[in-house]
């Protein structure tokens, strides 16, 4: 837990970061739209969505670098239930769209949740029983002590 609140605050100051970078790449577009906008407001507006179509591209270009591929392989035994399941599970709203590319996301992701939800419980459990355990030596030490005091 406390790698994770050092990480916290190295994500924040990450975060500031890159805000500032932000802010300053977009002071000087907007200054020149602005100076544009004064000329030709239509040329201005067509610009500012030429940026945002930039922004999109490029965001899209770091989502596709940073993100987890996994392809699927089940043998034909598993296609039955595959299929039950996947139209179970788009009946009952937990993927927007009837695909076997939806479903097996959702399937990993919902096994990747649901073993972090375990592994928490068994981390919890681990440092439950360390801090018991910490307990029950302290109070047998003082048992042996009051021990040691009633033999003198």
């Amino acid at each position: 837990m406390k790698d994770m609140r050092a990480k916290e605050g190295d994500e924040e100051a990450v975060l500031r970061e890159f805000e500032g970078y932000g802010e300053r790449f977009l002071e000087d577009v907007v200054t020149r739209l602005k100076r544009l906008g004064e000329s030709d407001p239509e040329l201005a507006m067509k610009a500012m969505k030429a940026v945002l179509g930039g922004v999109k591209k490029k965001y899209v270009e770091v989502y596709k670098h940073v993100r987890v591929q996994a392809m699927v392989t089940l043998p034909p035994s598993w296609r039955i239930p595959f299929v039950a399941c996947r139209e179970y599970a788009y009946a009952k709203g937990w993927i927007d769209k009837n695909s076997n590319a939806r479903f097996a996301s959702f399937c990993v992701k919902t096994v990747i949740q649901n073993l972090l939800r375990r592994m928490k419980a068994e981390d919890e459990a681990l440092a439950r029983m360390a801090r018991e355990s910490e307990q029950s030596e302290g109070e047998s030490d003082k048992s042996r002590e009051g021990e040691k005091d009633n033999q003198q």
